[in-house]
C-alpha cells in the first residue's frame, strides 16, 4: 500500500510540475508576444514620425517654390518688365500705335468671355 501511495504522490508531483511548466511557459509566451507587439508598434510610430518630417520638408520646399513662381509671374504680368527683359536679351520691340491696333469683338455666347 505504501508503494501505491508513493507512486501516486510521484505521479501527482510529476503532473503538478508539468502543469506548472506549462503555466509558466504560457505566461512567458504571452509576455513575450506582448513585448514583440509593443516593439513593432513603437517601430511603426517612429517610421511615421520620419515620414511626417520628410513631408513637412517637402511642403516647405514647395511653398518656397510657389512663392518664387508667384513673384516671377508678377514680374511677367507687367508689359514694361517684359520689354526690359527682352532688351536685356537683345530683342528690340516697341509698343504699337493705337491707330495700328484693332479690337476684336466676341459673340455674347463665347465661353472665354464669360469666364473673365
Amino acid at each position: 500500500m505504501k508503494k501505491k501511495k508513493k507512486k501516486r504522490q510521484k505521479s501527482v508531483n510529476k503532473n503538478l510540475s508539468v502543469n506548472l511548466i506549462l503555466i509558466i511557459t504560457g505566461i512567458v509566451s504571452v509576455l513575450l508576444t506582448r513585448f514583440l507587439i509593443e516593439a513593432k508598434r513603437q517601430d511603426e510610430i517612429r517610421n511615421i514620425g520620419y515620414k511626417i518630417n520628410v513631408y513637412r520638408n517637402e511642403i516647405k520646399q514647395l511653398q518656397y517654390r510657389k512663392a518664387k513662381l508667384r513673384s516671377e509671374l508678377e514680374k511677367i504680368k507687367k508689359p514694361d518688365q517684359i520689354m526690359s527683359m527682352l532688351r536685356k536679351e537683345g530683342i528690340k520691340l516697341s509698343m504699337p500705335n493705337l491707330e495700328r491696333t484693332k479690337t476684336i469683338k466676341f459673340a455674347r455666347g463665347n465661353k472665354r468671355m464669360a469666364k473673365r
